[in-house]
């Protein structure tokens, strides 16, 4: 029999001690408290990605990939996402967002090389975290999905690390069933 209380008190601790962090790193450093600073940076984290999203103006589909530096692998994830959607959704655009942490110079520059011309309804939101105050997935998630709403999209999420081989792992295919 398990102790409810006690694993969602372990729970609550799992995905608040970044955020404590980030209130501890920022509050003695700045005028403004925890909360506040920490939503400061993220919003200025997401100041240029927005803009090019309101450049696109509308996507249909927005597919999220959050990473660290999945440099090996968060290229083939891209890829993999943009063939699902020429295969099964010809006649939707769509958005790739990756947005990863500070450290993730290699997996940005991975992403920002495949040429986009093979997908003509395709285009890419891709940049890193300013400030480790802001570190997490969570943040990438939420950053996503701002992009998401102000394209007016739906958003599907993949991890960068997936993996494709002949008979298992990410295909095409994951995107439609998302």
């Amino acid at each position: 029999c398990y102790d409810f209380e006690n694993l969602m008190d372990q729970y609550k601790d799992y995905f608040f001690v970044s955020l404590q962090q980030a209130r501890d790193a920022t509050a003695a450093s700045s005028p403004v408290e925890g909360d506040e600073v920490v939503e400061q940076a993220y919003q200025r984290s997401l100041k240029g990605p927005l803009v090019l999203a309101k450049k696109i103006k509308r996507a249909d589909i927005v597919v999220g990939i959050p990473f660290v530096n999945e440099a090996d692998t968060i290229g083939n994830v891209v890829k993999v996402a943009l063939e699902g959607i020429k295969k099964d959704f010809t006649n939707l655009s769509a958005v790739i967002v990756c947005y990863g942490e500070s450290g993730g110079g290699d997996a940005l520059e991975a992403v920002r090389k495949i040429p986009l011309d093979q997908w003509p309804n395709a285009k890419s939101i891709t940049f890193l975290k300013e400030n480790r105050s802001i570190a997490g997935k969570g943040w990438s998630i939420r950053a996503m999905m701002e992009i998401a709403n102000e394209l007016g999209a739906d958003c599907v999420f993949l991890d960068a690390d997936l993996i494709t081989n002949q008979t298992q792992g990410l295909t095409p295919e994951w995107v439609s069933l998302l």
